[in-house]
């Protein structure tokens, strides 16, 4: 029987201040993933996972801006609604919708799909219990429905769900060498290639602050450390765009990093705009839209063994 309050629905309201936007006085996605993240809190998280039997743990995120963001220094309302859209035998899916607030007008301004997964353990899957699943089903609402055809979310996550991004896998780091044919630095900021590809490092370190209750970096962590890589290639690397000009970002959690993983940084892939086919994460294409960036996120476990923990891309507005 279904916990009484385990909750899959929610709207909320928020104030994003002055105090939330970037340097350049923009609303970064992470601000937007992080509201979505607090109305999941508040949905009443541990009465879900006593009724999966286990925990759930994000496996993706995407967000797609459906307009531009005023960029300055005035406060923005922002309604979050959260519903369920696609519902698996293991993993099901969190949809929001975030409208911005003018008076008694809404706009839509963007959508958000994370995908979850039942664990029993970091690596083990549950089945959905049945009784999850219909709560689950009660939550999938037609207009949320509707809403997610229109943003082409069906897409973006069906392609989460196979990304495969041609980047640096966990056994060639190693191997990275400089332009100048040194060793690839993993404490400064470089630009290095490997199997003719250009790559851009990022050194991370990692902070007590990055972790969250189930001692594991949070979601948003990640999307914070391709935020700031994304801005320091838009400096160095002379690529055109930077947080500001995000269209829509979609980010893959491979294995649980936490605090005592040591040497981790960001690479990120320069690479040209889509083609006339949606670009390989499942974002959708957009006539004249402007480059991606492919990200991975890696690092050293204890017993010296290198992983990938997360990775994704960046679509950026058509300039």
């Amino acid at each position: 029987m279904a916990a009484p309050n385990a909750v899959l629905t929610q709207v909320k309201d928020f104030v994003i201040g002055r105090g939330e936007r970037d340097r350049n006085c923009a609303i970064p996605p992470s601000v937007i993933f992080k509201l979505c993240m607090e109305v999941r809190l508040a949905s009443n998280r541990d009465a879900i996972n006593q009724l999966l039997g286990g925990r759930y743990v994000i496996k993706a995120q995407s967000l797609q801006f459906h307009q531009p963001i005023a960029h300055g220094n005035n406060p923005l309302n922002v309604r979050v609604s959260q519903g369920v859209g696609h519902v698996g035998d293991h993993s099901f899916e969190y949809m929001y919708s975030i409208y911005h607030l003018q008076g008694e007008q809404s706009d839509l301004l963007a959508t958000v799909c994370v995908v979850c997964v039942a664990v029993k353990a970091p690596g083990e899957k549950l089945p959905l219990p049945a009784a999850f699943k219909a709560l689950a089903t009660q939550a999938q609402q037609p207009e949320l429905a509707a809403a997610r055809r229109a943003s082409h979310h069906d897409t973006l996550t069906q392609g989460l769900r196979e990304l495969h991004m041609p980047a640096i896998t966990a056994g060639e780091q190693d191997t990275l060498t400089t332009e100048q044919g040194k060793e690839a630095p993993t404490l400064n900021q470089a630009l290095i290639r490997a199997e003719d590809a250009a790559y851009f490092a990022m050194p991370v370190l990692l902070r007590p602050s990055d972790e969250d209750w189930n001692h594991h970096l949070n979601n948003v962590s990640y999307v914070h450390f391709f935020e700031d890589a994304l801005e320091i290639v838009r400096e160095l690397a002379h690529v055109e765009f930077g947080v500001r000009d995000v269209e829509a970002i979609a980010v893959d959690y491979l294995r649980e990093c936490t605090l005592s993983v040591r040497g981790c940084r960001v690479l990120v892939q320069l690479q040209p705009g889509p083609d006339a086919r949606a670009i390989e994460d499942g974002s959708q294409h957009v006539p004249g839209a402007g480059p991606t960036l492919a990200f991975v996120f890696q690092g050293k476990e204890a017993d010296g063994s290198v992983h990938i923990y997360a990775r994704g891309r960046v679509l950026a507005t058509a300039s």
